[in-house]
């Protein structure tokens, strides 16, 4: 069973929580919010699982009681994963699946549990009808809601839950990790870390997936033309990616680290530490055409599409407008 060992990062987080465990003192409410692989679901399961051990000591949750196993087989009767058929969780969602059967006492535990994946979901109806329920909540009653988007919470909702925003992890931390977990070689680790976003489970996901690869070579066959790039090319990779949101995200990130590499050659004359040290040619080549202001100009286009992509507003034109900046 997972422990709070077993999470990258995110210190201030766990020791907020494993105090509510040792305290015996949880918050009614709780938003984990993060990215996609940022260990928000992973941390909500080990919270969870640790409120409702019964073994001894303070080291929760324990893996051995009967409450652990029954949690490790995801058949504990008082933890309820609120789920949804459709684009929204919808307000009959709620009232089945959360506000219902709060109200009924937990069978075995001290605590009933509800978490909500991909809270951001619910629409305004759901999110009133929790609302109540958050407004006098039952004791015993602890809800924890994940999402990607806090900003789609109400303010009535942020105001009466505690919100523990997942940051990226350290990229060190997250090489750490998969050389011990997936027993990868150390540029594979890095360059996987890097493409994360500082986010350790879609980083293990990906290191060794044929997909990381397709992604990888897709991405460096436009890189590798940075300075040269075609405009017609451009609006093609444009037109083909616009739609694919992980997609873009993977070319940014892996943009941030190609032109870390031209830059350091550039300063350098060398690529041997360059993390995409086997694209040596192309880095050297770039080093010469491109001048230090260009760099910096695709840098920034670059940020600029990272924040449009977190507000969710259509990406189309930003990602036309970096991929112009590599003409």
């Amino acid at each position: 069973m997972k422990n709070f060992y077993d999470v990258v990062g995110h210190k201030h987080i766990i020791s907020h929580l494993k105090n509510a465990i040792r305290l015996n003192r949880p918050s009614h409410a709780y938003i984990f919010h993060g990215e996609d692989g940022s260990g928000k679901r992973l941390v909500a399961d080990i919270f969870a699982a640790g409120l409702l051990c019964t073994g001894e000591g303070e080291d929760k949750p324990c893996g051995k009681c009967r409450s652990c196993l029954q949690y490790e087989n995801r058949n504990h009767p008082d933890v309820i994963r609120v789920t949804h058929e459709k684009t929204v969780i919808s307000v009959d969602d709620i009232r089945s699946q959360l506000v219902n059967e709060i109200q009924i006492k937990p069978y075995s535990s001290d605590y009933k549990i509800f978490i909500v994946d991909e809270a951001e979901k619910m629409n305004e109806q759901a999110q009133n009808a929790l609302l109540k329920t958050l407004e006098e909540p039952p004791e015993y009653g602890v809800i924890i809601l994940l999402s990607n988007n806090v900003s789609m919470f109400l303010d009535t909702i942020l105001s009466r839950a505690v919100s523990l925003p997942f940051l990226p992890a350290e990229r060190e931390e997250i090489v750490k990790f998969l050389i011990q977990k997936k027993h990868v070689p150390d540029y594979q680790a890095r360059l996987a870390a890097a493409c994360s976003g500082g986010c350790p489970g879609l980083a293990y996901n990906s290191v060794d997936s044929p997909e990381f690869e397709e992604r990888r070579e897709k991405s460096l066959a436009v890189l590798r033309k940075a300075g040269r790039l075609e405009a017609e090319t451009a609006f093609e990779v444009s037109r083909e990616w616009s739609k694919q949101k992980e997609e873009i995200k993977f070319f940014i990130r892996l943009l941030e680290v190609w032109f870390r590499d031209v830059l350091y050659v550039k300063s350098t004359g060398r690529y041997g530490k360059c993390m995409l040290g086997e694209e040596g040619s192309y880095m050297e080549a770039q080093a010469r055409l491109l001048e230090y202001e260009k760099i910096a100009e695709i840098l920034r286009e670059a940020e600029k599409l990272c924040g449009r992509l977190d507000s969710n507003v259509n990406p189309e034109i930003s990602f036309e407008s970096l991929l112009l900046t590599l003409c």
